[in-house]
């Protein structure tokens, strides 16, 4: 498998459960007094450095 393969095997469940109605998603919403989002900044910090490895990898990938 190539690498943007193992990074999806090993990432897509998760990322699902963000964005498509998952555990996660729910879980992140859900504050003692409402429905909002509520992410903590450690989960938004990842992602964006998970979006920033892809990207990087991609460039390197065009690159070569």
């Amino acid at each position: 498998m190539g690498v943007f393969s193992d990074i999806k095997a090993k990432n897509w469940k998760l990322m699902n459960d963000f964005t498509h109605g998952g555990i996660s998603q729910a879980i992140s919403r859900n504050t003692s007094s409402e429905i909002t989002t509520n992410y903590p900044k450690e989960d938004i910090l990842s992602a964006i450095n998970f979006s920033i490895s892809i990207v990087l990898l991609a460039t390197m990938e065009i690159a070569s």
